[in-house]
Parts: structure tokens; C-alpha cells; sequence
């Protein structure tokens, strides 16, 4: 019987296949009643019809299941509805947070605690990625709704492209 080997530099990602892509993945996060945080899951649907080689993760935002999705990577590309109060309804920002923590963009998070918590608490207990990058969709609202506010729903092909070229997709 022949038997097949395959040579890679990249790590082993479990016993049975090997990664071409390395460690990383895009993790959507959002809630779907809440406006214009719906922004994380309706990309997340787009990213996964395009059937990338980086996995796509949808994720309420819930502190446990965040660091359960960042076990093992190397890069996390987070996409988020952000209110920073600076930019206008709409605007793509990436913000880094490898390194240093994210300024706490609000208190307003539908998730709980915010993504800027969850990423600080990983990192004290040393479970964050080196190499975590956030998307962030200007809100325009995050009250109870289940519609995009127009100028967040127009945002979405600049997010996507952000979201592909920091995953290194693009």
C-alpha cells in the first residue's frame, strides 16, 4: 500500500492534517437584536460564503468562549461595532492589541463586558494571540433593533477588505 506524506513548515493543527495558513482565524462578534452591533454576525455569514482558507468564527462576545477561539493562534483578526464617539457612523478603524491594550472604546457593549475586557483579561492569564487586530465598524446605534442603521450597512465591502487584509487573505 503507498502511503502519503506531506511536508510543511507550518505547525501541526491537529493529528490528522496539517495548516497551510498558519495560526489565525476572524472572529465576528455581535448581537443580532441589538442595531447595528448585527454588524458581526452578517460578516461573518458574507466571509464564510466565500469559503476562505482562514476560518470564520461567529461569537457572542462571552469572555469564556472568546478564549476558548484564541486557544492555539498566532493572529486574531476581531470585527466588532465599536462606539469610539470620534469617527462618524460607518467608519472602518483597526486598532492593534497585541502589544498594549486597546483603549476602552465603550462602556455600551451588548456583549456582557467589551471586547477591550475580554482581550485584557487574556492577556493576565497569558492566553491572548501575539497578534490581535480589531475591526472596528463605527456604530451609529446599539439599541434594540434588528436592522443596520444605512450608513453601517454601507460600511460593510470596506470592512470586508479591511477584514481580508489583516487576515492576510486579501
Amino acid at each position: 500500500s503507498a502511503t502519503t506524506t506531506r511536508v510543511s513548515r507550518a505547525p501541526r493543527t491537529s493529528s490528522t492534517s496539517v495548516s497551510i495558513v498558519g495560526d489565525r482565524a476572524i472572529i465576528c462578534v455581535g448581537n443580532r437584536s441589538r442595531s447595528d452591533d448585527g454588524i458581526g454576525p452578517l460578516i461573518a455569514e458574507e466571509l464564510r460564503s466565500r469559503n476562505l482558507d482562514v476560518p470564520v468564527h461567529f461569537s457572542n462576545g462571552e469572555p469564556g468562549e472568546l478564549l476558548d477561539l484564541w486557544r492555539g493562534l498566532d493572529r486574531a483578526v476581531m470585527v466588532d461595532a465599536v462606539l469610539t464617539g470620534r469617527s462618524e457612523p460607518g467608519t472602518v478603524q483597526v486598532l492593534r492589541a497585541g502589544d498594549e491594550p486597546l483603549p476602552v472604546i465603550s462602556h455600551a457593549s451588548s456583549h456582557g463586558i467589551g471586547l477591550a475586557e475580554s482581550i485584557e483579561l487574556a492577556r493576565s492569564l497569558r492566553a491572548l494571540p501575539g497578534d490581535v487586530r480589531l475591526v472596528g465598524i463605527e456604530a451609529g446605534s446599539l439599541e434594540a433593533g434588528s436592522e443596520l442603521t444605512p450608513a453601517v450597512r454601507a460600511a460593510i465591502p470596506d470592512a470586508i477588505e479591511q477584514i481580508l487584509t489583516e487576515a492576510g487573505d486579501a
